[in-house]
């Protein structure tokens, strides 16, 4: 497997995506080291939400809680993992 990879910035924090273009999976780099699936998102008030990246068996990968930019990290994260 190769992977091509691009760092993002994403309300400030650095996430770096890998791409096997064989497979089209996007992975997330670093610990752990797993495939992007999903993503789960949970608003409850602009003060409490969490946004989950979720691996190909099934566990959360990632997790970023009480994010102040909600709707618009979740539409980066989308973008760049190709999650609808």
């Amino acid at each position: 497997m190769m992977l091509y990879t691009r760092e993002f910035d994403v309300n400030g924090q650095k996430i770096v995506m890998g791409h096997d273009r064989e497979t089209g999976k996007r992975y997330i780099m670093g610990a752990p080291f797993e495939a992007v699936t999903a993503i789960r998102a949970t608003k409850f008030t602009d003060e409490e939400n969490y946004i989950y990246l979720i691996g190909e068996d099934g566990n959360t990968i990632a997790m970023y809680i009480d994010i102040q930019n909600y709707d618009s990290i979740l539409a980066a994260l989308k973008s760049i993992f190709w999650i609808e």
